[in-house]
């Protein structure tokens, strides 16, 4: 519910780094599924913060890439998980995103870091996604992008 602070995300990055990866990835894939389900507040503020990034996604171009990224990153520190989650299913689908979502990442905290290793694993690790395109022989776009 926290507004943009990166302070914030600073401060609680000592507490989640002497917990175990395994113990972290869960809290953030509850933070992810569960938290957001079970409080009407935290449902809307994720709505707010998907149609924010969304919003930032769509108006991309080359000539605000940078003020783009900016703008990514300032949402990514109080939201990591909701922010990461759609930005690497658009770059997923659209791979003209990738270089503004890097750009957006120089200015990460730890916590932010740690969420997006999460993040990418968990998109890789959907088994729905198909590997390979219909041919067989050649690798699917959505995989290519990355």
């Amino acid at each position: 519910m926290a507004e943009d602070n990166p302070l914030l995300g600073i401060e609680l990055w000592p507490l989640l780094e002497n917990m175990e990866t395994r113990e972290r990835w869960s809290t953030y894939a509850e933070w992810l599924h569960q938290t957001y389900e079970n409080n009407l507040e935290l449902r809307l503020k994720k709505a707010l913060v998907t149609r924010e990034v969304k919003g930032v996604l769509r108006r991309l171009s080359a000539k605000n890439q940078s003020q783009s990224a900016r703008a990514l990153a300032k949402i990514a520190h109080h939201n990591p998980c909701v922010v990461f989650n759609i930005a690497i299913s658009q770059v997923m689908s659209y791979d003209n995103l990738a270089d503004p979502l890097m750009e957006a990442l120089r200015t990460l905290t730890p916590i932010g870091y740690d969420v997006l290793t999460f993040s990418l694993l968990d998109a890789f690790s959907e088994p729905d996604r198909p590997r390979m395109k219909d041919d067989g022989t050649n690798v699917s776009h959505w995989l290519q992008s990355q």
